[in-house]
């Protein structure tokens, strides 16, 4: 394995609320549709900063799985109290959707997969509109329509598509370099803006705990505190970005070590913990 320390180390520092999933990325306007939306100033080709946040520890309530040959297909919906929140900002607009609670089955957030030789695509959907529950905070227009949404999509379209598992939550270690592209709208009734997710500009983080690492005499090793009763993931990637799990340990209470061969030879790498349980 790689190292390089003092990444490794800030990234260690980071913090988020226990168990939240925190998504960022950016795109374009693609085009606009009817009149309510439109005095905003926002016009095509604007560029557009999102970020969603969600509870990874979020349920499967329903799910439609059949076999195909090799392989299955799938599609998931989930309950419980996700605690979803999207932001698309947009010029000097922004807008701000929540969803503590999944009230109903319905399609609020929605992952897709096609396991199997040559299955295509892997898709994630989230819905977070004012008849599904959603509240918004922050939501400018210039027209009376209170029929309001944010809806966001990320896909592979490859085959085989290895994006997504379908019975769970992207998390951090989703391969984000996998997306071949993603889109958003912002909805006040049947006027939209419409706009694509630059896939390369997406990142997903999980919970950091504060890390130390330090040498050894064939690498380096990662040191943290721990709660009894939580789990750690230890991720590593080359590019800040694109993270893989590199093993799982269950808090003691007490400091938790792990070891890590390094060589001259190896290629920069970098490395953080982060919490999965509540």
């Amino acid at each position: 394995m790689k190292a390089s320390p003092i990444a490794a180390f800030a990234l260690g520092m980071m913090s988020l609320s226990a168990s939240e999933v925190r998504w960022t990325a950016r795109g374009t306007v693609s085009n606009l549709t009817g009149t309510v939306l439109t005095g905003t100033g926002v016009v095509a080709g604007d560029a557009v900063e999102i970020s969603m946040g969600y509870d990874s520890n979020t349920q499967v309530v329903t799910k439609s799985i059949f076999p195909l040959g090799d392989g299955f297909a799938g599609t998931a919906w989930f309950y419980g109290t996700p605690n979803l929140e999207i932001t698309v900002k947009i010029r000097n607009q922004v807008w701000t959707g929540q969803l503590p609670t999944i009230l109903d089955t319905a399609n609020v957030m929605e992952s897709s997969c096609r396991d199997y030789t040559g299955g295509s695509p892997d898709w994630f959907r989230v819905t977070l509109d004012a008849a599904r529950g959603g509240t918004f905070p922050s939501f400018p227009q210039t027209g009376s329509e209170t029929v309001r949404a944010l809806k966001l999509e990320f896909r592979d379209d490859t085959a085989p598509a290895t994006l997504f598992n379908v019975l769970t939550l992207p998390t951090s270690t989703t391969s984000v370099c996998a997306m071949t592209s993603g889109t958003g709208t912002v909805q006040a009734g049947t006027s939209a803006i419409n706009f694509s997710i630059t896939p390369s500009s997406v990142q997903i983080s999980q919970p950091t705990v504060p890390t130390t690492i330090s040498k050894t005499a064939t690498g380096i090793r990662l040191s943290w505190k721990t709660v009894l009763g939580k789990s750690y993931r230890i991720e590593g990637c080359t590019n800040l970005r694109c993270w893989s799990s590199e093993g799982e340990e269950e808090g003691t209470g007490s400091t938790l070590t792990k070891d890590f061969p390094l060589s001259e030879t190896d290629t920069k790498y970098f490395y953080r913990v982060v919490e999965l349980d509540l």
